[in-house]
Order: structure tokens, then C-alpha cells, then sequence
């Protein structure tokens, strides 16, 4: 990997690190928001080497002088330097400021530079002097709206939806981008069926979008699905039911989470309401916009449901996550200490009522094994084995017996790469094959909030050495361990019984009994 030029000063990243990356683990601030290559503000020139994208699907700035640095890594080395404001950024007046709710704010703006925009596109905001900046979906129509509209929620200790929230006013300046892509925007034909589910201020880029079309004269069916915990959060409710009236083919859902559900709307998560509606949507164009964690669950939903890659359209707001530093374990470093919680005999018997949770495993694995982003965490694996070891440690989840005797999640994945992102993606995969089987949704919840609780053990941006008994374990190779308790080989799938030494592979966590080591039978070098 090459060294990078940054303002006089060299910095040396580890292997397949983004440039971003690199600047900050060593505490380089430069400008950033999202850090997925969504919103174009980690964009530098590059003025000497050569780069090559982190991963499939990396995007860069059309203009090949500029790369975006949370998507890049040096190929040689590199010599950086930050695009110039004045060509970036303008001005603009906040010329309305209006509470939509007790958390979101709408904000119109007048620009000083004039720029065409399409539905769904964003534009960075950030105030005079300052070098932060947030990216926004326009809420507004270019056809129609003399003004910039934005749909902002106030975040918990967010610096800077909090300094919109208390501090802006009407009249004051801000700066601006130019708008751009999220990703690259669907086309709709006239009389297409487009499916819209969105959480939160996710509905911005949506409405926009909706009204757009309608305006259009779509003969083709609108259908919204706008999910939030409680009604409040659902802001746009009265003006929709409106358009609703006004449009027959413009069709509206109100989605409530929480236990306050009034007449009339409907109960339930966005992405699981539209699911028990549309089951088959070969054919439907598909916009998802909203936190991660829904946009996630619902693509899996929807490609379920016949939806083709081309026709989804995805819109991630992802949101800093503040951490509670006094109590976050930092698992690179520390055992994982034994967990598993209370007993759940209500969960336990379902599951294996009718054999339901060996046939949820069954379509899981399947899948997984198949699957471009998961399968390869599992080679040389059978899905038999895998799905033996996650029933026993689900059986001593829910009943409390000791029947697991395999490694500790942290231990188990500590070579795996696994991004919160994947995490996601792998956690709405098994849970569409619960639902799909009629698991009772808050079961679902409930397995879900265990399942969370791993969370922090298995996602990291490196491998972690593998920790025993207090032990540090090099990253590769195979050490002799003692078993406290009995294990099956991962070759001969015999058990080995409590007190035998046996050879276990740190990197991949697999045990082979002495005979199948010996002779070679092993799936690791």
C-alpha cells in the first residue's frame, strides 16, 4: 500500500484501508459525512499516483482529478490536497423554519446560485466558517418550489441538527452544494406499480418524488407505506391523506410501531405492513429510503417478493452513532466473558413446534450459502454442521441447558471482516425465513434483541486475535487445546469426549480429533 501526501506530512495506512480511514485513526481531520460514498463530501483531489476502489460498486466524482477518499485506497503513492470551497459550496437564505413535529424541523432556503434537481437527490448544508457538514434529501420540486426544502430530525446529541433546531434563524446564510445522486435514480414508466416504504424523514425524497410523478399524470399505482414509532413521527400525515383524496391512484399507509395506534392507521413497521400487503411484486418499481436498519430489511422483503435488483431503489440516512464510552467494551482486546440471558420458554416452544426452527435454519443456510455476500465466510463448511451448531446454541438460549460446547461468538467470527451493514443484511435474512414460517412477530422482535446483543463481538473492520483463558492467539494456524467438555470433529463429525487434546484451527475456529489430524483430514493448512 502507498504512502499518502497530505498537506506536507506522509501517512502510511494498513492493507485495504480507505484513505479516510487512515486519516482518521491517526487523527487527520478532514471534511466527511456518511462515509459510504453517498454524499460526495470526503471528495479530494488527487493530484500525483494512482488509486483503485476499496470495494465493487465504489463510485467516484465524474471528474477524474477528484476521488472520494472513503472509497479509495492508494495503489502507489499519493499526493492529496482538498478541493477549493468556491467551487463546491454557495449561498443560501433560510427563508422559512417550521416544526413539523417536536423533533423534525422543515427548512426553505433560497439559493444564491441557481442548479436544476431532481427528486431525490441531496445537497450538503453547513454553516459559514465551519468545516462540518450534513447531507440532506431535498423535499421540494424543482418544476413547482421557488425555494430548497429540507426535512431534518433532531438527533441526540447531534452538534449539528441541535444548532438547526436552537440556533438557526430565518434570514440567516448557510452554505450549499450543488444536488447529486444518492445512487443512480430510477426511471418509471407511465403506468408502472411503484411500491414507496420510508421511515422517519426518510418520507422527504419520497413525497418529492410521489408529487413529481403525480404531477406527471402516472396512471400507474402509487403505494406508501410511512412507518414510525408513534403518530407524531409521522408528519406528513394530514397533507397526504389529502393528496390521497385528490390522486385514486395514490395510495397511502400509515404505519405506527408503538402501542398508541389510532383509527385508521395501521399497526406494524413500515417494510412488515407493506410485505403482508405485497407478497408478489415482480414487475413493481421500489423506492426504500430511511435508517439503515429498515432499508436493509426491507431489500430482503422485496427481493423476496419478486422484485428485480434493477427496480429497487435504496436510500440509507446512516446517523453517527454516540456511544457511551464508560460502559463500551472494546472486544479487540478483552475475553468475551460466558452470556446467554434468561430462559424464554414461550420462544423455545414455538420453535420447535412442528419442528419450526429446523426448517427456518434449513432456508436460512440455504440461502446464506448461496448468497454472494455471506457464502464465503462458510467454505469447506456443510450447511448441516452450521446449522447444528446454531441450533444448540439457540437451544441453550432459550432453555438454559448446556448443550453448546462450541467457541464464543467473539471468538467463533474473530477473523471475520463483518461491517454493521453486513451484520444487518445477515440478521433481515434470517428473520424474513422466521416470518416467512409465521413465527409471531414480537418472537421475532425478541430473537432479534438477542441477536443484537452480539453485535459488538462480531463486527470489526480487521481480524482480532483469538483470546482463551486469558491467552492471545496468533491469527493463523492451529494450537492443542484440552477440552472441558465434549465437541464434535469437523471432519469425521464424531464426538470427542471431555479431557481428549485436540487441534483447533484459530483463524477458521475448527477441532479435529488427534486420528483426523494425523492422517490430514483437515479442512485448514
Amino acid at each position: 500500500m502507498g504512502t499518502i501526501r497530505f498537506k506536507e506530512t506522509n501517512y502510511k495506512g494498513n492493507h485495504d484501508e480507505s484513505i479516510l480511514d487512515t486519516f482518521l485513526r491517526q487523527g487527520v481531520e478532514v471534511p466527511h459525512s456518511c462515509r459510504t460514498g453517498v454524499c460526495n463530501g470526503c471528495k479530494m483531489k488527487l493530484l500525483e499516483g494512482e488509486v483503485r476502489p476499496t470495494s465493487a460498486g465504489s463510485t467516484n466524482s465524474e471528474n477524474e482529478d477528484y476521488i472520494l477518499s472513503c472509497k479509495n485506497t492508494p495503489v502507489t503513492d499519493i499526493k492529496l490536497e482538498l478541493p477549493k470551497e468556491g467551487n463546491t459550496y454557495f449561498n443560501a437564505e433560510i427563508v422559512e423554519k417550521e416544526m413539523l413535529a417536536s423533533n423534525i424541523c422543515r427548512l426553505r432556503m433560497t439559493q444564491d446560485v441557481f442548479f436544476p434537481y431532481e427528486p431525490g437527490q441531496v445537497i450538503n448544508l453547513k454553516f459559514p466558517g465551519d468545516s462540518e457538514f450534513r447531507s440532506y434529501s431535498l423535499a421540494s420540486l424543482f418544476s413547482k418550489d421557488e425555494f430548497l426544502e429540507l426535512h431534518i430530525k433532531r438527533v441526540p446529541k447531534g452538534k449539528f441538527s441541535n444548532i438547526i433546531f436552537d440556533q438557526v434563524k430565518v434570514g440567516e446564510q448557510v452554505k450549499i452544494s450543488m444536488a447529486a445522486d444518492v445512487v443512480p435514480p430510477l426511471n418509471y414508466e407511465p403506468d408502472q406499480k411503484v411500491l414507496f416504504i420510508a421511515n422517519g424523514t426518510g418520507l422527504a425524497p419520497i413525497q418529492a418524488t410521489i408529487k413529481s410523478l403525480l404531477n406527471q399524470n402516472h396512471s400507474g399505482d402509487l403505494i406508501l407505506f410511512h412507518g414510525s414509532r408513534d403518530p407524531e413521527g409521522l408528519y406528513m400525515h394530514d397533507e397526504l391523506v389529502k393528496l390521497q383524496k385528490e390522486f385514486p391512484n395514490f395510495h397511502y399507509h400509515a404505519c405506527v410501531s408503538g402501542s398508541d395506534v389510532p383509527k385508521g392507521y395501521r399497526k406494524g413497521r413500515a417494510h412488515i405492513v407493506a410485505f403482508q400487503d405485497f407478497q408478489e411484486l415482480k414487475g413493481f418499481k421500489v423506492y426504500l429510503c430511511g435508517l439503515p436498519q429498515m432499508v436493509s430489511a426491507a431489500t430482503v422483503l422485496v427481493t423476496k417478493a419478486g422484485a428485480a435488483h434493477e427496480n429497487i431503489h435504496t436510500d440509507s440516512y446512516h446517523v453517527t452513532k454516540h456511544v457511551d464510552q464508560a460502559r463500551q467494551v472494546d472486544y479487540e482486546l478483552v475475553e468475551e466473558k460466558p452470556f446467554f440471558p434468561e430462559p424464554d420458554p414461550e420462544m423455545w416452544e414455538a420453535l420447535t413446534k412442528d419442528d419450526l426452527l429446523n426448517a427456518i435454519l434449513k432456508d436460512f443456510y440455504t440461502d446464506v450459502l448461496e448468497d454472494a455476500r455471506l457464502g464465503g465466510f462458510f467454505t469447506g463448511v456443510t450447511k448441516d454442521r452450521i446449522m447444528q451448531k446454531q441450533y444448540n446454541f439457540l437451544y441453550q438460549a432459550f432453555t438454559g441447558e448446556r448443550v453448546y460446547f462450541g467457541a464464543r461468538p467473539r471468538n467463533a467470527h474473530h477473523w471475520m471482516q463483518i461491517s454493521d451493514e453486513l451484520f444487518d443484511y445477515r440478521e433481515d435474512l434470517l428473520f424474513y425465513h422466521a416470518r416467512k414460517h409465521g413465527l409471531a412477530e414480537h418472537l421475532v422482535e425478541r430473537w432479534r434483541e438477542l441477536d443484537e446483543v452480539f453485535r459488538d463481538r462480531m463486527v470489526k473492520s480487521k481480524p482480532w486475535p483469538k483470546i482463551m483463558d486469558g491467552v492471545v492467539y496468533p491469527l493463523e494456524g492451529f494450537e492443542e487445546i484440552v477440552l472441558d467438555a465434549s465437541g464434535l470433529c469437523d471432519s469425521c463429525q464424531e464426538e470427542i469426549e471431555a479431557g481428549t487434546r485436540v487441534k483447533y484451527h484459530i483463524r477458521h475456529a475448527e477441532m479435529y480429533c488427534p486420528d483426523c489430524f494425523q492422517s490430514g483430514k483437515t479442512k485448514s493448512a
